[in-house]
């Protein structure tokens, strides 16, 4: 059986744009920017004046990409990396 998730976890995010909803560390809140960057676990965000390290767990996330717009918890993201894979290859 093949577990079927949301297109968007299976695109890479780079380019999008980012905005920090809810997150464990308060500072982090309200950050937004340009995705430059992407590992399992952190996102690394261009903002007006420098470039931020951004846990993915612990964070709900507003990510643009592709003209949509998703809401994401960063939970579910920083799992296997298969998002980045393509479709259908095992």
């Amino acid at each position: 059986m093949v577990k079927k998730y949301p297109i968007y976890a299976y695109k890479p995010f780079i380019g999008g744009k980012l905005r920090v909803l809810l997150s464990k560390n308060k500072s982090l809140e309200g950050i937004e920017g340009e995705i430059v960057f992407e590992t399992r676990n952190i996102f690394y965000v261009k903002t007006d004046s420098s470039t931020k390290k951004i846990p993915k767990r612990g964070s709900i996330f507003q990510i643009e990409v592709d003209g949509k717009t998703i809401i994401a918890r960063g939970d579910f993201l920083a799992t296997r990396f298969t998002r980045l894979r393509k479709l259908g290859r095992r």
